[in-house]
């Protein structure tokens, strides 16, 4: 039977109760018998639970064709495509979140002879070959200076001083962001303390892993009440995901 052919509503659906009939006698049946077999033959009931599971996507399979989106309704940007090779293999792909920076090239030695005529060439305002390419800046370990403007009044009795930037506890040497890279690196991306030590001395910064530990062990502080409401938070749950892939050290 071509079902493509058939047009009318009623027709169709009465097809579709007797497809849902005949599966579920048949996943019922599949089901009875692999839990007769389970115990006694394990491979005749992998078998059957691998034919059950193909019965059940299968099923599925049948109602999304039949409910999904129409086939005259493509999606934008189908018909365009339509007649072109698919894509295979590791095509480029759309780095929409990357944060774009133009590069102007030029050229250093003006003039240049045109090759035919033998005149100057000419700056062509607005007109670019351009062309795309993946760059990695890498991240810098700066000192910075915070100059906290003083205030006085004209009756000379009173001074005050600009507030300065926030810190993890009273004159700390490093900034609260320099001290969440070191978190974030150890704990997100499992880099030692040791390795890190050894990078920054590649960008200038002479520290050690003692001094890392100091500001991870205040973060510590800080972080502690909001790991403790989300241990709770976790364990109030009535069930729990969680992984236990492990790290080689």
């Amino acid at each position: 039977m071509d079902l493509d052919r058939i047009t009318d509503v009623d027709t169709l659906r009465q097809l579709l109760r007797v497809q849902l009939r005949e599966t579920e006698r048949l996943k019922a049946e599949l089901k009875q018998a692999y839990e007769q077999l389970r115990g006694k033959d394990a491979k005749k009931a992998e078998q059957l639970a691998l034919r059950l599971a193909e019965v059940e996507r299968q099923h599925a399979n049948a109602l999304k064709a039949l409910f999904g989106p129409s086939s005259e309704k493509r999606p934008k940007g189908e018909a365009k495509n339509k007649g072109r090779n698919p894509q295979t293999g590791h095509g480029r792909k759309g780095q929409a979140n990357l944060p774009l920076q133009d590069v102007r090239h030029v050229y250093d030695n003006l003039p240049i002879a045109c090759g035919v005529c033998g005149g100057d060439l000419v700056e062509w305002k607005d007109q670019y070959e351009e062309s795309e390419e993946i760059d990695f800046v890498p991240p810098k370990v700066i000192l910075k200076r915070h100059l906290r403007q003083k205030y006085r009044c004209t009756c000379g009795a009173c001074i005050q001083t600009a507030p300065g930037p926030q810190k993890l506890f009273p004159k700390a040497r490093y900034s609260v962001n320099f001290a969440l890279n070191v978190a974030v690196q150890k704990y997100a991306y499992h880099k030692p303390l040791a390795r890190q030590v050894k990078a920054f001395e590649h960008q200038g910064l002479s520290v050690t892993s003692a001094t890392l530990w100091d500001y991870l062990s205040t973060m510590y502080d800080l972080l502690l009440p909001a790991y403790q409401r989300l241990e709770a938070y976790v364990l109030s749950q009535p069930v729990m995901g969680i992984d236990e892939t492990r790290w080689k050290l």
